[in-house]
């Protein structure tokens, strides 16, 4: 018996024994675990910070001057004032913190960052590693599912940690990795204005004398037009612009350079509601005192900011081009006998142009409008109306061009795209280069909203379809393909006549969104849903000197303003007259106004709204733009 006590006592300090094994391996893996949770945070916290502040940095060296959202890495670099991408072409894709990143870089000051954050990367072999990659949304190891990107930036913390007990089942060290990402996005600022126009900017006419210099924004109630503001809580006015607005006129009173105030209206509860108001001048300039009643969605007084960076004023879609044509090959020409275009066949990316008789035995086109009737459907695929196939494949997302302006009476179901209204026969001043009577434009498919679609209002000489316009000019590039295009009239700007139509659009995608099958080359005009060209105006935007002979200081199509009326007005470098301007821009003596007036039918535009600076838009009958998704850039705005 005592044998047996003995060996019992002696299995139970065995047993004891391995549970002490048991007890210290719980308690050093329950200290290794917490001590690398406690690391894993200062890791994520450290390549959080590095990730944003080098983005943040490089939003700082683009300047408010730059369309930030228009960023692609073609234009990179390291030194002072450069964005750099390490998946340019030729680029190494990672830098590392303490060696390869250039000091001068955007990146290093994620570097310096996560240095803060407590990862030191200083000597070689560290513990601890730092690494950054950045590109836009081109590169492969772009983020996914980030929409409208235009730069990325992201950040790797690694450090490997001994273990503290953990040891004892052979694992010596263990690892700990974080990854921070951050990008500049370009978003579309549902419910904002920004009226472009300067003191000396006019509606100034062929023959008449300027009239609403300096007007950005007329808000002056008539009895009419009063609606309730979405999402106001039930605020309401002549105009709802809550994400804001900004008024590039140095005009507020009757005052030199100025024959119009922007003004709202002084009747409490009229006027315009937004969440902030934005005005080029002083304080002093305006006798301290903001005409017109600005108001948020309390009914609250908004009280202006006042600013002289003239950066701030400037065009926001410069310093991009115009859109340009979306074709890998020469656009094919559709003529159609007496521009009826009607139901059948989904019709394709093609130049249409109207003709009624024949020269040389091929149609001779007469520069009358396109016109819309039934139902027909635009299609990347579909076939000009009368020919058995289709022209060259323009791809998904292509250009359609309408010479001599578009009428719409029946049905138009768009597909992505763009619509290009190619002008309006110039003996007939006053045509409209779009009309919908009692006529329906809206989505054909699921492209033409994942994708969207653009309609650009311009003439017969917007860059890429060719020459000067002037009549008997063969023209160059992709006008060619129309065939005794020497017998087309002069195509000139032309304005937009509503009665009672019914339009949806959205704008288009940028191409890094799910889904969206837009050109990278477009992504910097992301939201736009309707586009004005930049010469149907009463400034001179810069432009091919070709096609302006009235303008020697023009040297190419950057978004910049280089010549008005009045020199006086900010941003320009050339005083011309009324009619030099009208010769280079292709105006009539009122296209660069647009007035929409959809009397008992729906507008329902969602993205941006661009018209150039010296442009205006007239909305009457309580119009509304979008159901609070549309950005409005515009010369001026009256809702007078």
């Amino acid at each position: 018996m005592n044998t047996r006590k003995r060996n019992s006592g002696g299995q139970a300090i065995v047993m004891v024994t391995l549970a002490l094994f048991s007890m210290v391996g719980m308690m050093g893996l329950a200290v290794d675990l917490g001590w690398s949770s406690f690391v894993q945070k200062q890791a994520q916290a450290a390549a959080d910070s590095a990730a944003l502040a080098a983005a943040q940095e490089a939003v700082t060296r683009l300047g408010v001057s730059t369309n930030v959202s228009g960023f692609n890495c073609g234009s990179s670099g390291v030194g002072a004032g450069k964005i750099e991408c390490t998946e340019a072409p030729g680029a190494t894709a990672l830098q590392y913190c303490g060696s390869s990143v250039n000091a001068t870089s955007n990146l290093n000051d994620g570097c310096l960052y996560a240095k803060r954050n407590g990862f030191q990367y200083d000597a070689a072999g560290s513990r601890q590693i730092v690494s950054i990659q950045s590109g836009d949304a081109t590169d492969t190891n772009a983020p996914p599912g980030v929409k409208r990107i235009s730069y990325w930036v992201r950040a790797r913390t690694i450090q490997t940690i001994p273990q503290l007990f953990s040891f004892l089942g052979g694992h010596l060290t263990g690892t700990v990795a974080a990854n921070g990402t951050a990008a500049i996005a370009g978003s579309i600022t549902p419910g904002s204005f920004f009226g472009m126009n300067h003191a000396g900017d006019c509606w100034s006419l062929p023959g008449a004398a300027g009239v609403n210099c300096g007007m950005d924004l007329d808000a002056r109630s008539t009895g009419k037009g009063k609606t309730a503001c979405p999402g106001s809580g039930g605020g309401y006015g002549q105009a709802c612009a809550p994400a804001g607005i900004i008024l590039s006129s140095t005009c507020n009173s009757i005052a030199a350079g100025c024959s119009q105030a922007w003004a709202g209206n002084a009747t409490t509860g009229n006027g315009v509601e937004t969440g902030s108001l934005v005005v080029m001048g002083t304080n002093s300039s305006t006798g301290g005192a903001t005409p017109g009643d600005w108001h948020d969605t309390s009914g609250n007084a908004v009280a202006p900011t006042y600013s002289t960076a003239n950066a701030q004023f400037k065009d926001p879609t410069a310093p991009n081009g115009q859109p340009p044509l979306q074709t890998s090959n020469p656009i094919p020409s559709c003529g159609l006998s007496g521009g009826a275009l009607s139901s059948g066949s989904p019709v394709g990316p093609f130049q249409y142009y109207a003709y009624n008789t024949l020269l040389n035995g091929k149609p001779k086109p007469t520069g009358d409008p396109i016109k819309i009737s039934g139902t027909v459907t635009f299609s990347a695929s579909g076939t000009c109306p009368g020919v058995s196939s289709g022209g060259t494949s323009q791809g998904s997302f292509a250009s359609y061009v309408f010479y001599g302006g578009l009428n719409v009476t029946g049905t138009m179901n768009l597909t992505s795209g763009q619509y290009v209204m190619a002008g309006v026969n110039s003996s007939l001043p006053n045509s409209s280069v779009l009309n919908v009577d009692k006529g329906t434009i809206q989505p054909g498919d699921a492209s033409a909203t994942s994708t969207g679609a653009m309609f650009v209002f311009t003439d017969g000489a917007y860059p890429g379809l060719g020459g000067t316009q002037a009549q008997g000019n063969s023209g160059t590039g992709q006008i060619t393909n129309l065939p005794n295009w020497q017998s087309m009239p002069a195509l000139y700007q032309g304005n937009l006549d509503f009665k009672n139509p019914d339009i949806t659009m959205s704008g288009v995608v940028n191409s890094s969104v799910g889904g969206s099958g837009l050109p990278a080359s477009m992504n910097a005009y992301t939201g736009i849903v309707w586009w004005q060209d930049r010469r149907n105006a009463m400034v001179e935007y810069n432009q091919n000197p070709a096609l302006a002979p009235n303008c020697p200081n023009c040297t190419g199509d950057d978004g910049t303003v280089v010549g008005c009326v009045d020199r006086t007005a900010a941003g320009c470098t050339l005083s011309q007259t009324t009619a030099e301007i009208v010769t280079d821009n292709h105006v009539t003596s009122t296209s660069p106004g647009q007035t929409l007036d959809p009397g008992n039918g729906t507008l329902n535009l969602s993205g941006v709204y661009y018209q150039p600076r010296g442009a205006w838009l007239r909305l009457v009958h309580g119009t509304g733009l979008g159901s609070g998704s549309l950005q409005t850039v515009t010369g001026s705005l009256d809702l007078s």
